[in-house]
This record gives C-alpha cells, sequence and structure tokens, in this order.
C-alpha cells in the first residue's frame, strides 16, 4: 500500500470525517473501474483498522463494534 505524508487539501476521510494533515493513503472505490483507471477515497492511515478473514480470503475495516 503506498502512503503519503501529507493529507490533500480539500479532502476529508471518510472514516474520522476531517481534513487532518496526517500520513494517507487512497483506496479504489468499487464500480468505478473503468480499463485500467479507477476512483478512488483519500482515508488517513491510522483511520484504518483493518482485520483478515482467512476462511473467506478478506480484509475487513471493522468500523464500529455494536454491543
Amino acid at each position: 500500500m503506498r502512503t503519503f505524508k501529507e493529507f490533500p487539501k480539500g479532502s476529508e476521510c471518510p472514516i474520522c470525517g476531517t481534513n487532518d494533515n496526517k500520513e494517507s493513503t487512497l483506496i479504489g472505490i468499487i464500480g468505478t473501474e473503468d480499463g485500467n483507471n479507477m476512483q478512488a477515497a483519500v482515508f488517513h492511515t491510522d483511520c484504518i483498522n483493518l482485520t483478515y478473514m482467512p476462511d473467506k480470503k478478506m480484509l475487513v475495516q471493522i468500523v464500529k463494534v455494536i454491543d
């Protein structure tokens, strides 16, 4: 995963909703593929909390745990 030291001005992290100038990464948006290109959203890397599900071979983002 390629990361960037600065967060783009005018963008907002979809997880935390801020524009804090922290390390960031781009993640492709499903359904926007066009040949070799894909639209992407920018996220703070410290907002991403991924968990691996080996039985499904899938990465999962846990946003909120419901009791």
